[in-house]
């Protein structure tokens, strides 16, 4: 499965879709305002993965900022853009909001099965594993911050919220 432009492989032992390739985020939910979706769901019997994908190679200068904690930019047309821990915390939150809205079209519910079935597993007492994975190639070193320290702080910033 690609996104962007890195190709990835996953064990047979998960059910993976591109999750904003689906029928239901592309007809209906990306048609909301500000509307976000993770890149990838992939689950078995035991663990929910969300992968969100963010290829900054070549663009580290202008992209920098996204790598600092709880931080906010405008753009040149005043759009709202967010650093990393902010986007992917918006992101889960509206991957399952997109779950929970797809299975009301019942059009669709042949194409529902990894949404419906995340959901009722996410609703179980023994909850399995619930992994959110960021996949970040750039190179984010500064004088004062090895690329280790930079994801150190990402990690630790998600652990203290709602999705740790």
């Amino acid at each position: 499965m690609i996104e962007g432009n890195i190709d990835f492989e996953f064990p047979n032992k998960y059910n993976v879709i591109k999750f904003d390739d689906t029928p239901f985020y592309r007809q209906y939910f990306n048609q909301l305002p500000y509307a976000k979706g993770i890149d990838f769901l992939a689950m078995n019997s035991s663990e929910i993965i969300f992968l969100e994908v963010k290829d900054f190679r070549g663009r580290e200068a202008n992209t920098k900022w996204k790598v600092r904690l709880n931080k906010h930019k405008y753009g040149t047309n005043y759009e709202r853009m967010d650093s990393l821990d902010i986007e992917i915390a918006e992101k889960v939150a509206m991957t399952l909001a997109c779950l929970a809205g797809a299975t009301t079209k019942r059009h669709l519910q042949n194409q529902l099965t990894a949404g419906q079935t995340i959901l009722s597993m996410l609703m179980q007492s023994n909850l399995p594993s619930l992994r959110i994975i960021l996949f970040l190639e750039g190179n984010f070193e500064s004088h004062s911050k090895t690329q280790k320290m930079v994801m150190t702080a990402i990690k630790k910033a998600y652990k203290k919220s709602w999705l740790g």
